[in-house]
This record gives structure tokens, sequence and C-alpha cells, in this order.
């Protein structure tokens, strides 16, 4: 095997291994934003529900008022009932008494389902605030962890950038630009793959048609799948390790 192909393999090997490492990092980056959301989603929710204490309280502070001006108003028609001396006024003070009564119910049951749901809000948000503080301090902790895990994937990232740029020079400019044009959505790695006899082992199919023109000196110019355009070598024992 010829040092261009040897060191495209060695480069292909950590090219393999950053690729494996951004798409951990990109895993660690859609948690953390995952954890933001649910920090957010959970802060709206409490939101929420202290605004609607915060409406039921209003309102049963303006059902109160409601029902204090109605007993002040039947106190009222009360003593000037006593101060009346016809028939006449005393049953229209009789039928505005009996009108206030019962609006007077009605505000009051209002109030009670007010007051009760109030009530049950009120222990559903505490309970909400205590699992809020419990949910927040169990994602710190996943944040904390990953976000160190991301930091130690970014230094290998950056090893690895190191070692691909060492190895990029010292490949010839054809494989170089063989391997580069591999790159897209099309052919995922490995591009340089073994020929398994007359297999292709990156796509798997047969290539006998096209061996006898390529003759003994296979690995003397860039030799490509005519299925997947992977390039392809033969593997003589002398493929792996790093060369220094």
């Amino acid at each position: 095997m010829n040092l261009n192909l040897r060191q495209l393999l060695l480069y292909q090997e950590y090219d393999m291994k950053l690729q494996l490492c951004l798409r951990e990092e990109e895993e660690h980056k859609k948690l953390l934003r995952s954890l933001e959301e649910m920090d957010s989603a959970e802060k709206d929710a409490l939101e929420k529900k202290r605004t609607d204490c915060g409406q039921k309280e209003g309102e049963l502070r303006s059902l109160e008022g409601t029902i204090g001006a109605m007993e002040n108003r039947l106190k009222n028609l009360e003593g000037k009932k006593k101060r009346i001396t016809t028939e006449a006024q005393a049953d229209a003070i009789g039928g505005e008494m009996a009108e206030l009564i019962r609006g007077k119910a009605l505000v009051e049951e209002r109030y009670l389902e007010c007051l009760e749901a109030l009530e049950a809000d009120g222990v559903e948000l505490e309970e909400a605030c205590r699992c809020r503080e419990k949910h927040r301090a169990e994602r710190a902790g996943r944040r904390m962890e990953s976000e160190l895990k991301r930091k130690e994937i970014l230094r290998k990232v950056e090893d690895l950038r190191k070692k691909l740029d060492q190895i990029h020079g010292q490949v010839g400019k054809p494989w170089m630009a063989a391997y580069g044009s591999l790159r897209g959505p099309f052919v995922k790695l490995p591009y340089v793959v073994q020929l398994d006899g007359v297999i292709c082992s990156g796509c798997h199919m047969h290539l006998a048609a096209n061996l006898p023109k390529w003759g003994e000196n296979f690995d003397d110019a860039v030799r490509r799948c005519e299925f997947c355009n992977r390039i392809l070598y033969v593997d003589d024992g002398d493929s792996a390790g790093e060369i220094a």
C-alpha cells in the first residue's frame, strides 16, 4: 500500500472520530437547550398559576365588597321600613329587600365557589413550587454534568482537528481532493473502503468488470467504486498504524 493511502486511512480514522465527537457535542447542546426550555415552561406554568390565584383573590375582594354593600342596604331598608306609615311604602320596601336577599344569596354562593377554587389553587401552587425547586435542582445537576462532558468533547475535537491538519499536508492533493469530494449528504463515512475480493465493502456491489483494467498497480492511483464513488484500497497487511 502506498504512503498516500496509508496516510489517507489514518486521516479517515481521525475524521470518523471527529464526526462522532461532533455528534455527541450536538446531543449535549440539544440536551442543554431542552433543559432551558423545561425551566422556562415550568416557570411560565407557575406564573400562570400565580396569576390565576391573584385573579381569584381579586374576585373574592370584589364579592366581599358587593356582599357588604348589600348588607348595608338591607340595614338601611330595615330602618326605613320601621319609619314608614303607609302600606304601599311597606310593600315597596319589602319587595326591594326580597330582591336584595335573593341577589345576596347568589353572590354569597359565587363567593363560596371562588373561595373553594382559590384554596384548591393554593394547594396546587404550593405543590408546583415544591416540584419546581426539586426539578430545578435535578436539571442543574444534569446541566453541570452535560457541560463538563461537552467541554471534554470540545477538547477532543480541537486535538483531532490538529491531527487532521497535520496529516492533511502529508497526503497527495489528488487523494485529498477525492476524499473531500465525497463529503455531503449522499455518501456516509467511511469514504476509503477495502476492496474485498471483487466487492466494494462500502456499498457491497460487485466490481469484477473493472478489476482487469486496473491491473497489479492498484494503489498507484485513486481508484473509485463505480456505484458509490468511494475510494478503494486492497489490504496488503500494511494499512494499520500511525505514521510518525
